[in-house]
């Protein structure tokens, strides 16, 4: 595999669109990104990973152990499609105010309640760390555990 960098910028649909055409590019690149690159099996260091077909994981050549990129992640037991999940982190970033729910309904096509609870996950667990840096798209997208107060966010975003 080659190394993915870890930092790009984003400025538009088009160039979205360019960079995660598909779920299986957006799982790629969360696996680049958790695993830094490497594509060696950690249980046997010296079987390759390779993606099972119709699944969100990969396994390894040799021990067969299985690796799930998604595990411990708000994409995790999600059914919404991981380029609506990557897109509604962008279009949050990219925002100048606070992005609505209803505003990300109508930009994902999705119902109320999957965009209210897709902006709670991404808000709720976005690090203190990253808030400093709203516009940088890397920054939202590798998202940690650490909860934060709502309106600590709000006045890091104004």
């Amino acid at each position: 595999m080659t190394k993915t960098p870890t930092k790009f910028t984003i400025k538009d649909f088009q160039e979205f669109q360019k960079r995660f055409p598909s779920d299986e590019a957006c799982l790629l690149y969360i696996f680049k990104v958790r695993y830094k690159g490497s594509n060696t099996c950690r249980l046997c260091k010296r079987g390759k990973l390779y993606q099972i077909s119709g699944r969100r994981c990969y396994a390894c050549s040799l021990c067969g152990k299985h690796v799930s990129p998604l595990s411990g992640t708000i994409y995790e037991k999600s059914s919404t499609s991981l380029t609506l999940w990557l897109y509604a982190i962008f279009l949050i970033a990219q925002s100048k105010s606070e992005l609505s729910a209803k505003d990300l309904e109508r930009g994902l096509g999705v119902t109320y309640k999957t965009a209210w609870r897709m902006k709670k996950s991404i808000l709720d667990n976005t690090s203190s760390k990253y808030k400093k840096v709203p516009n940088d798209f890397m920054k939202i997208v590798t998202l940690t555990s650490t909860p934060c107060k709502r309106d600590e966010f709000k006045s890091d975003r104004e």
